[in-house]
């Protein structure tokens, strides 16, 4: 029966991966934790007032220390003696850089992509360890990004994501830099790639580079 904290849940892969475990028997999974900016979205409100027993919404803006604190506060007086067992650093961002040039890539949107996607994920990691250190599985799941692989950027150089890239980049490190600090704890930290949401300003201008590309293909 996992208790499992979910960052970034207001919408997409946040959302939809809070919807699969309460699909899930209580039995595997007990409780799941929405941690979102804010007041929960509509959607997300809904899926609590369907599960209510099982889904509870936490206030959190990981770029703020004193709401990241309160929501893992919060999370432990619902959790009472019993431990976290999973942590779910989805919550992130994918700023554009409309020049698409990276000597032209606004400081303030590499900043901001370091402050929410990196930061904000050791500050949530930071914040809930003392709860996964009760937990049984004691498993850290980051959400990363084929983006963020050196050895294919240039089969994604199109992408005007060079922000996100990088921080993503900059995640894979600090996921292994955790594994190996907490190995010896029985701590299992993992970066996964789970493709991009229907809902992203990404997939859309990939679908369409796609399309544009192969219709050069056949013109030609």
């Amino acid at each position: 029966m996992a208790t499992i904290a979910v960052s970034g849940t207001s919408r997409g892969i946040g959302l939809e991966l809070v919807k699969q475990l309460v699909d899930l028997p209580h039995a595997q999974v007990s409780k799941v934790f929405a941690l979102s900016r804010g007041k929960p979205t509509d959607a997300l409100q809904a899926l609590i007032d369907k599960h209510i027993d099982r889904v509870t919404h936490t206030s959190a803006a990981v770029d703020d220390d004193a709401s990241v604190q309160q929501a893992a506060k919060t999370v432990e007086s619902h959790l009472g003696d019993r431990g976290l067992d999973i942590l779910v650093n989805n919550a992130g961002i994918a700023p554009w850089n409309t020049s698409g040039k990276m000597g032209t890539l606004p400081v303030e949107l590499l900043t901001r992509s370091f402050e929410v996607n990196v930061v904000g994920t050791h500050r949530v990691t930071s914040a809930f360890l003392p709860l996964l250190e009760k937990g049984k599985m004691k498993l850290v799941v980051n959400m990363g990004t084929t983006l963020a692989s050196i050895t294919w950027a240039e089969r994604y150089a199109f992408a005007p994501t060079q922000a996100y890239n990088i921080s993503k980049t900059a995640l894979n490190m600090m996921n292994k830099q955790y594994a190996m600090s907490y190995a010896d704890q029985g701590f299992t930290f993992v970066c996964v790639s789970p493709g991009i949401s229907s809902q992203s300003q990404l997939r859309s201008f990939l679908t369409s580079q796609v399309i544009t590309d192969r219709t050069a293909v056949a013109q030609n």
